[in-house]
């Protein structure tokens, strides 16, 4: 499989499966409070395999296309700008993706990119993103952050398997677990055939 800067037909398709082969294998909720954490370590893995990428904060919007979580916006965006750590300990967000080219991945595989397309986006440096996760007071509770290693070890084992991937390769377990829980998030699903449609449109 090719692993060049640029996404391929097989690259998606490892990572829908792949990534959600991770999410499935881990003893937590990974979405409810660890997507900032599951982005990160696949940035990094993203990164040694250089392709291209960016690091994406979610902010939900209402019917008036106001952002949800307005005072968690309103911090991120004052520590963007003066870095402030009394804003970064009270900044939030709704969701953390990884966005490659025209597609959006999070845990579970990837996320619909024109729903995403009428929310808030904001660009995060993997620098910036750490000190979230560090920092940040605003991470849902319900995610085990001692996982963590154990997420890495799936990822590595997953990612392992790239070059030589064909559709089938990584056997889901059968207790996978619902972990989009919201309506929106819900929504956002992408079956493996419209992603592929959208990589090319």
């Amino acid at each position: 499989m090719s692993t060049s800067n640029q996404l391929t037909v097989d690259n998606v398709a490892f990572l829908i499966e792949g990534l959600s082969y991770v999410d499935a294998s881990t003893p937590t909720s990974i979405n409810c409070g660890g997507c900032g954490v599951f982005a990160m370590l696949l940035h990094n893995k993203l990164a040694e395999l250089n392709i291209e990428h960016k690091i994406q904060a979610v902010y939900f919007r209402d019917r008036k296309g106001n952002p949800d979580d307005d005072e968690g916006l309103k911090n991120l965006t004052e520590y963007l700008n003066n870095g402030s750590s009394e804003n970064l300990v009270k900044a939030g967000e709704d969701h953390i993706v990884i966005q490659i080219g025209n597609l959006y991945f999070d845990s579970t595989g990837i996320v619909n990119r024109e729903m995403l397309s009428t929310y808030k986006l904001i660009e995060l440096t993997p620098d910036v993103l750490q000190e979230l996760i560090d920092k940040s007071q605003n991470w849902n509770p319900e995610f085990d952050r001692d996982t963590t290693p154990i997420i890495k070890e799936l990822m590595d084992e997953a990612f392992s398997k790239m070059s030589s991937y064909v559709p089938g390769t990584f056997k889901i377990p059968l207790s996978i677990r619902v972990t989009d829980k919201t309506v929106a998030v819900r929504k956002a699903r992408m079956s493996p055939m419209r992603a592929l449609s959208a990589l090319f449109s």
